[in-house]
């Protein structure tokens, strides 16, 4: 890694991703290469903590060097799919690299990257998916782009003829609200609550356990989202989802399912009074 980045490697794969007239597997393998530059070693992450905690600045990491060399563009260009499904894949992949710095994920956004990448939640190919998945998660770091971002995922729950696009979304913003407090603020700003206890209906298994676990780390520690998630008819819902799914417990995948609807029973009533009074009645 350091012998290419040092020896002047960027750039000509950086002209790789940018030359019009190049195979889709250079564009392919450029961006892979550049994936693969991207992530630092343990002793590079180890010499720039050092050198921060002496209140030096260390120099630009090798994913800085490489947005600097003009790579974001051309990889967000890669996301559509029009140069093929690898090229796509490892271009979602260098990105997801590259969104680990501040200044990347800001001009990811800038060049227009979010879009796509949401839309790749639908795609056929599971590594393209699981790229784009965490790219928007560490895109979602900075507030204006984490409002988009959650915007759109939540537009994708309403999108009734796409179930793939619909179970991608939900978990997603499962993941989303995981991370953290001003991610589950905005789901909650986005209206995403009542389209996620939608799912609980789906006919979708996977949509209906993404939706749970969403549910789930939105009500974790929050007396505004429970109370929330009640008002939208959360806690019928919750709970006809559990005894539909335990009717036949033996399934792993109604299993699954019923752990993640207790869990997100268990959260709705921590520490709230009346959503536990509510659940006994149900």
């Amino acid at each position: 890694q350091l012998a290419i980045s040092l020896g002047g490697g960027i750039a000509p794969l950086v002209n790789l991703l940018c030359d019009r007239h190049r195979y889709p597997e250079a564009k392919q393998y450029a961006a892979a290469s550049l994936t693969r530059l991207a992530a630092e070693t343990k002793k590079e992450q180890d010499k720039r903590k050092e050198m921060s905690e002496k209140g030096e600045t260390p120099p630009a990491s090798t994913a800085e060097r490489i947005a600097e060399a003009g790579a974001i563009e051309p990889l967000v260009h890669l996301l559509s799919g029009e140069k093929g499904p690898e090229a796509q894949e490892e271009a979602a992949g260098a990105l997801t690299a590259l969104a680990i710095y501040a200044s990347n994920r800001v001009a990811i956004s800038e060049f227009g990257g979010i879009g796509p990448l949401v839309v790749l939640l639908g795609s056929p190919n599971a590594k393209t998916r699981e790229h784009a998945e965490l790219a928007l998660v560490r895109l979602s770091i900075e507030p204006a782009t984490r409002v988009l971002i959650i915007e759109q995922l939540v537009s994708m729950l309403a999108d009734d003829s796409h179930t793939a696009a619909q179970e991608q979304a939900a978990g997603a913003l499962a993941n989303l609200a995981r991370e953290s407090i001003e991610n589950r603020t905005s789901i909650l700003k986005a209206d995403g609550i009542p389209w996620l206890l939608n799912l609980l209906h789906s006919t979708s298994r996977k949509a209906k356990e993404n939706s749970a676990r969403a549910i789930s780390h939105l009500a974790y520690k929050s007396k505004e989202n429970q109370i929330a998630i009640a008002d939208a008819g959360g806690i019928a819902k919750l709970v006809g989802t559990l005894i539909s799914a335990s009717a036949n417990v033996k399934e792993v995948s109604n299993m699954k399912l019923c752990t993640l609807v207790v869990e997100g029973i268990w959260n709705m009533a921590d520490g709230n009074r009346d959503n536990q009074t509510a659940l006994l009645k149900e």
